[in-house]
């Protein structure tokens, strides 16, 4: 099977309407489910991953990681089939939102009490993973998705089980199940630099829950500080951490931090495993103390009851000071995106919502501001390609990436069209 393209049909029911995402091992889709004529998100390998066992059985793996986390606070897996050249395909539901990526690189922070409800939402999450045996490993602002449930109201999900391990039960650290050890390449490390705990590094063939923490730990401290405490690549972070004397204190960046919360964070962020909270569920109810000492508990998940969906009351997003609001209503859209200036390298990046009259782009690399550019995407509702005129309202630097604005001078009116029915559909679900 070659890239789908518009229109193209898996397992006879799923339609492709447009590209999501593109990964190093799967292309994610916007699909109909053409019987219920529900939205979903298709996850097949790329074509050169097809006849690779390997890769199809990373991705059968993700999907008995989801079937086993099922439940509030996780993608939803709901179908999984089989391509015509026998290759796997799971079928999740669509998530139309932001991640938290996407929210950092255009506002810089949370608010602190969005960054514990954030939190709270993860730890309940990953103590449901945790108790299914299996361990996360790319928990990171990327693969946390705030989804709009209702006005003013986000669900926080975690996504992409790619990288997870199945694990012995038990808390105790445990050494690769045979079934990783089998599609790992020896000395190859899973996840992102600045979220790796060190003993990732360290011991690549030992799977720790408390490494999830580890990686919860520094996204809270992105969201309370606009930065991540150690940089680099997976060794050079490594180094970094156990050598430092303490771990880092957000109240130090932020002194509207208060030092309990802090703490509590840092606590997650401990060079040693051993130091950490000895679970997910351990760190909940540390940030759930705080909540109830302020006053603002906003959903209370007792370990002897079914979890509740934690929801985050996030504010509006303030455009960068200086720069006039949108003056249309927006929504959350992700698709693949290109951006051209002239006499530039082209920079790709993926949007984060779209309004008639422009993007929010997450750009892979910094692009000027204030310039004339070409930008091309996909519609959301036809799956066209689309090319047109912009101009880079405001540009903000988010770690070797960039949140921009952009704003359409051009845009052929049947996309400006389908691009206010989109947004009128989203904001009445």
């Amino acid at each position: 099977m070659t890239e789908l393209a518009v229109g193209a049909r898996v397992g006879g029911r799923y339609e492709v309407r447009r590209e999501i995402a593109r990964g190093g091992m799967c292309v994610v889709y916007c699909a109909r489910d053409l019987p219920t004529g529900r939205d979903v998100a298709l996850k097949v390998l790329r074509e050169e991953l097809v006849q690779d066992p390997d890769a199809g059985r990373r991705l059968q793996r993700e999907a008995k990681a989801l079937q086993l986390c099922r439940g509030p606070n996780v993608v939803e897996l709901l179908a999984t089939g089989v391509q015509d050249r026998g290759a796997p395909y799971l079928v999740m539901e669509m998530l139309e939102g932001r991640t938290l990526e996407g929210i950092l690189a255009s506002r810089g922070t949370l608010s602190i009490d969005d960054t514990v409800q954030v939190g709270a939402a993860m730890c309940s999450a990953l103590a449901r993973v945790h108790d299914h045996n299996v361990v996360h490993r790319d928990l990171k602002p990327g693969n946390i998705v705030l989804v709009a449930r209702a006005k003013g109201e986000f669900e926080p999900c975690l996504i992409d089980f790619g990288i997870s391990a199945l694990v012995e039960p038990g808390t105790s650290p445990t050494t690769t199940a045979l079934a990783d050890a089998k599609i790992t390449s020896a000395g190859e490390f899973f996840g992102t630099p600045e979220y790796v705990a060190p003993e990732v590094v360290q011991r690549p063939g030992v799977i720790d829950r408390r490494s999830d923490v580890y990686s919860l730990g520094v996204t809270l401290y992105e969201c309370l500080t606009g930065t991540v405490p150690y940089s680099g690549g997976f060794c050079e972070v490594a180094v970094k951490v156990l050598l430092a004397s303490a771990p880092p204190d957000a109240a130090m960046k932020r002194p509207a931090v208060d030092p309990t919360l802090s703490a509590a964070i840092s606590r997650a962020m401990a060079a040693s495993a051993d130091k950490r909270y000895g679970s997910a569920l351990q760190m909940q109810e540390a940030l759930e103390s705080w909540m109830k000492a302020r006053g603002n508990l906003v959903a209370s998940l007792p370990s002897t009851v079914p979890p509740a969906r934690t929801i985050v009351s996030l504010g509006p997003a303030a455009e960068p000071a200086g720069v006039q609001r949108r003056r249309y209503p927006r929504a959350p859209y992700v698709t693949p995106v290109r951006i051209v200036a002239a006499g530039a390298t082209p920079v790709r990046g993926r949007t984060e919502d779209v309004s008639e009259g422009g993007l929010l782009v997450l750009a892979e690399s910094q692009c000027p501001n204030n310039a004339r550019v070409w930008v091309y995407f996909t519609s959301p509702i036809t799956g066209s390609a689309v090319g047109a005129e912009a101009t880079t309202r405001w540009v903000r630097d988010a770690h070797g990436k960039a949140a921009v604005g952009l704003e359409f001078m051009t845009l052929a009116h049947p996309v400006r069209r389908e691009i206010a029915q989109y947004v009128e559909r989203e904001s009445g679900r």
